[in-house]
């Protein structure tokens, strides 16, 4: 249930009236990521022992049982997450870094945009570490650049290992992403907010619109992809079927004669 509030704050479905939304929360502790995060350059693996509960990044084998990563951009691991236009992001998250050698590697856990078929990137927000020990890093709440690269790139938290370093290790642990919505920026606001139930959503998702008349509606996912659209001739109670849809985070976009608006729900 905890985590199904958690998606439901970051979709504005939880005390929707609320200015600040959690958008991704991990701790790590089931030591399964989803498929949805990204691997390169570095062998990812849960912490050791010592370390239960975290996430950890190896660049190069610190036990020399294989061979030394090549990959020049270091050890990557990025995971997707729905970007608003005009929001304000904080990230916060706690890092160690273990580097017995000496080769001067840190840590970085950012937000931003990631190309991974040119592994382009650009993380306006942004922790660094070098500590060997755990340290736990709050950020202000910043306002984040639209996409510089063009289509398939992906918005989303990155945890890095610079290319330097070598039979080193960085870990992360209580990552956290929130969002502000400052005042004036539209996203549905509520003279413009559909009804969905319920939320979250199986096969079908009920949906009543505050307009009358002619709506054209789309479904996006969380990074803003259409993936269906349709027009009802007239705005009643209606039923979208979300049959072959994934789990997952989606956005309704509408457009009335008298409004339009985006509304957000889950499908479970």
């Amino acid at each position: 249930m905890e985590r199904i509030i958690h998606l439901l704050c970051a979709f504005g479905l939880w005390h929707a009236t609320a200015a600040q939304e959690l958008v991704y929360s991990e701790n790590f502790d089931t030591g399964v990521l989803d498929d949805s995060w990204i691997w390169q350059g570095g062998y990812p693996y849960l912490g050791p022992p010592a370390f239960s509960g975290a996430y950890a990044l190896l660049r190069e084998s610190q036990d020399q049982s294989n061979p030394p990563v090549t990959n020049e951009a270091g050890a990557l691991a990025f995971r997707p997450l729905p970007y608003v236009p005009g929001a304000l992001y904080q990230l916060n998250v706690a890092m160690f870094v273990s580097d017995p050698t000496g080769s001067g590697c840190y840590a970085n856990c950012a937000l931003g945009w990631f190309d991974p078929a040119t592994g382009l990137f650009s993380y306006p927000i942004f922790h660094t570490s070098d500590i060997q020990q755990w340290v736990m890093y709050w950020g202000a709440f910043e306002p984040m650049p639209p996409n510089p690269y063009g289509p398939g790139t992906l918005f989303g938290l990155a945890m890095v290992t610079n290319p330097s370093a070598t039979n080193a290790l960085t870990m992360y642990d209580d990552v956290e992403v929130n969002m502000f919505l400052p005042t004036g920026v539209a996203d549905g606001g509520p003279a413009s907010r559909a009804s969905l139930y319920p939320v979250p959503a199986q096969d079908r998702l009920q949906v009543e619109f505050p307009v009358t008349g002619a709506v054209q509606w789309s479904i996006h996912d969380g990074h803003g992809r259409l993936l269906r659209t349709g027009r009802w001739a007239e705005a009643a109670a209606m039923a979208l079927d979300l049959g072959g849809l994934p789990w997952g985070l989606y956005a309704l976009r509408w457009s009335g004669e008298q409004a339009s608006g985006t509304d957000r729900f889950i499908k479970h």
